[in-house]
């Protein structure tokens, strides 16, 4: 089976804007994780800014609350327990998880 990097094909499609380097890096990276086993390039978190991070905890977050056509959202209580569980394993951002908690408390 083939996989396709969408995260690739979002950096290519940003790329093609001026001035749009950074936020296509952002994009591109927000499926990282801190430990360096996320994709698509196993980048560790010593080397991901600030906004991929930021991308990464939110887009989780989204991804975990909106309705999917195979389920429901989850609720903001069960979704941050599952944000908290990856900040605490070292895979996300411990300081964004503890921002977005704030902002749904």
């Amino acid at each position: 089976m083939r996989v396709i990097n969408v995260t690739y094909y979002t950096a290519a499609a940003l790329n093609q804007i001026d001035e749009f380097e950074d936020i296509s890096r952002w994009a591109a990276n927000h499926h990282e994780t801190l430990d360096g086993a996320g994709y698509p390039y196993g980048i560790h978190g010593n080397k991901l800014g600030f906004e991929e991070r930021l991308m990464s905890c939110l887009d989780i977050y989204q991804a975990l609350t909106e309705d999917r056509p195979y389920r429901k959202g989850m609720s903001d209580d069960k979704a941050m327990r599952i944000l908290e569980k990856n900040a605490a394993s070292g895979k996300i951002d411990k300081m964004i998880v503890s921002d977005i908690g704030k902002m749904f408390a």
